[in-house]
């Protein structure tokens, strides 16, 4: 910034003027027009681009403010699924306490014997959705058989072709509440096979519990 009187402040304008006219930047023909378009387009820019930071900030803080109301939704939606978890277990685990039987949801366990379903029935039944890679004319040769395990609400499932077991897995009825509370409708099993959830737990209570 230049400093001094107004004839001071007209020399040194004077001199830097003729430094930059002597580098062609800018020519006393015109005026010193040159300077004078630069300076305004700089004043202009500068304008421009205190408006795009002002929309940038005002973006930023809207994203912010989104992402705040997401991570506390997230939060009351983990709150919660816990405590509807821990009422799930609470209910699961009365009928036990007071009979030393496996129960669900305040249900007795009614049998511990097995059941077997063809994959055509369990698809009939619109439990089995579909096996990757096995063909709609060999489901009457896929068996599941499921029975419950000594921990209870646990069933341990079985998978086998034509008598021939291929494999095994355990189920948990808390894990599908879990993905029935989350919205969940499919799950895998055994990697191939996709089972729907609710009508999974539908057969399990019908097939494996009654009510007290």
């Amino acid at each position: 910034m230049f400093r001094g009187t107004l004839k001071e402040i007209k020399a040194k304008l004077r001199k830097h003027l003729k430094v930059l006219e002597e580098e062609g930047i800018v020519s006393k023909d015109d005026g010193y027009q040159g300077i004078i378009t630069s300076v305004a387009k700089d004043i202009c820019n500068r304008n421009k681009y205190r408006q795009i930071q002002i929309k940038e900030l005002q973006m930023f803080k809207s994203t912010k403010q989104r992402l705040d109301e997401k991570i506390k939704y997230l939060d009351e939606k983990i709150k919660s699924y816990e405590e509807y978890i821990q009422t799930c277990l609470d209910k699961h685990n009365t009928g036990q306490k007071k009979q030393k039987k496996s129960s669900n949801r305040g249900i007795q366990l009614k049998s511990k014997k097995s059941i077997r379903y063809t994959a055509a029935k369990l698809r009939e039944k619109g439990v089995l959705i579909e096996v990757e890679g096995l063909p709609d004319g060999q489901f009457k040769n896929a068996q599941f058989e499921i029975c419950p395990t000594d921990v209870h609400g646990v069933f341990l499932v079985k998978g086998k072709f034509m008598g021939v077991e291929m494999e095994t897995i355990n189920i948990d009825i808390q894990d599908l509440l879990k993905r029935q509370f989350e919205g969940a409708t499919i799950m895998d099993i055994f990697g191939t096979a996709k089972v729907n959830v609710n009508l999974l737990l539908f057969l399990l209570n019908k097939k494996f519990y009654c009510k007290h």
